[in-house]
């Protein structure tokens, strides 16, 4: 998960006073390079009795601990609060970091992680963990945002009427650790509302680790500027909003880590005009760079092509159409040359189905005529002459 910590290697060691003898804490199943723990501040500050966190060679990364004893090296005896049973308590070294626990632990429940009052590492993660718990996924750190995946669906969170609330009482929600928040600040910073950089251009960093959600939130921040500067007519807001399954198509690929891994960068610029206090979205400019092409002829075990191969291929199981020269069905896939044999299906992004949509015949979507160029034909989803994706 998000919140663990991982590739650390623990410097304590575990003293179980009811088995009478030393042991070393359980390894974490991750394991990786060495770690070594930051500079500690003096050991002797802190006193017999008070509550600290501490740093564990596990999951948790961290926990709670009573100190019942600092010896003559500084080092301090502490007691575990989750092993209270077992009385499991831990040696920790003079160089170790320990951190203050809250006198409100448990029960800090704040938007901006600046307003705690222990602002370090153990504080941050354990609201984090908190928050996300009760799906309460994005909080705020100063201007910054942060998100966790939640890796499921939750209700209300993104429908449209929780952007309709948004965009009628925007004074209200302006401020509330959500992303259609850091659209609309930016949005009204255009407008020439905002306190931040009045009437100028805005721009939206979205950063993360593979999985975080950076594709997704890309695509929400899209869709709530396209709600507030939606044209009175015309096509252009669902012609921006409907770039990104073509992008995903042509770009996106299952990974080790991702089912819908972005394998290139891109710089959306999102071009609105009108009156200062009521911008209208007018056009979009998106730059394209650093695709990883070497992924169409080789991937490594358990990776896949990009989803424009596999939906083409599904497309043409279904029509049971075939050319000589043309993948028509998954064991052809499977055994072809350069594709890993592994299960093809990934329901909602490799289906014929999101082929059919990218193809459909209307005044946004253009795909189809652009294979039509290039020798494919849409309703029989077969090549002539050969293609190779």
């Amino acid at each position: 998960m998000l919140l663990s910590r991982r590739n650390r290697k623990s410097t304590l060691t575990s003293k179980s006073r009811a088995e009478g003898k030393y042991r070393t804490p359980k390894k974490p199943s991750y394991g990786g390079s060495d770690w070594s723990p930051p500079p500690a501040t003096a050991t002797t500050s802190v006193e017999t009795g008070s509550t600290v966190w501490v740093p564990v060679d596990t999951e948790e990364a961290w926990q709670v601990g009573e100190v019942i004893g600092v010896d003559e090296n500084n080092a301090m005896l502490v007691r575990l609060a989750s092993h209270i049973e077992e009385r499991v308590e831990v040696v920790v070294p003079r160089d170790c970091q320990v951190y203050p626990v809250s006198r409100a632990f448990g029960r800090e429940d704040v938007d901006d992680l600046t307003s705690l009052k222990h602002l370090h590492e153990p504080a941050l993660l354990q609201v984090l963990q908190n928050r996300f718990n009760r799906d309460q996924l994005y909080t705020m750190c100063g201007p910054i945002l942060l998100a966790v995946n939640p890796f499921k669906y939750i209700k209300g969170l993104y429908e449209k009427s929780t952007v309709d609330r948004f965009l009628l009482d925007p004074d209200n929600f302006i401020h509330t650790p959500h992303v259609f928040s850091t659209a609309l600040q930016a949005y009204k910073g255009m407008c020439g509302e905002s306190s931040v950089r009045q009437g100028v251009s805005q721009s939206i960093l979205i950063s993360g680790e593979s999985g975080a959600g950076k594709t997704e939130t890309t695509k929400l921040v899209m869709q709530f500027l396209s709600a507030c500067g939606r044209a009175s007519k015309g096509d252009i807001n669902r012609q921006v909003l409907e770039s990104n399954p073509l992008l995903e198509a042509f770009g996106n690929a299952c990974t080790l880590r991702n089912d819908n891994s972005s394998r290139f960068g891109k710089f959306i610029q999102l071009q609105f005009d009108g009156e200062k206090d009521h911008l209208r979205l007018k056009g979009a400019r998106i730059e394209t760079y650093l695709l990883e092409k070497i992924r169409v002829t080789n991937q490594i075990q358990g990776e896949r092509n990009f989803h424009i191969f596999y939906q083409i291929c599904a497309a043409a199981a279904v029509s049971r159409r075939t050319v000589d020269g043309c993948l028509y069905s998954y064991p052809q896939i499977i055994n072809a040359e350069g594709v890993k044999g592994m299960e093809i299906e990934l329901k909602g992004l490799a289906d014929h189905s999101c082929f059919s949509y990218l193809t459909r015949d209307t005044a946004v979507h253009k795909l189809s005529h652009g294979l039509d160029l290039e020798g494919f034909e849409r309703n029989k989803a077969h090549c002539d002459p050969p293609v190779v994706l």
